[in-house]
């Protein structure tokens, strides 16, 4: 069981990285979009119950 969870997260590695281990652009992407998300969230729900 460990082994098989160490080769998925080493998959998963993997593939979020290039090849030189930055990241990759869609992650970086996809990471900010998440942020900003959260961050219009919690400034929505801040002005809401003023």
């Amino acid at each position: 069981m460990k082994s098989r969870t160490h080769d998925k997260v080493a998959d998963l590695k993997d593939r979020s990285t290039t090849a030189d281990g930055t990241p990759r652009p869609e992650v970086v992407a996809a990471a900010g979009s998440l942020l900003a998300v959260l961050a219009v969230l919690v400034v929505w729900r801040a002005r809401r119950t003023h």
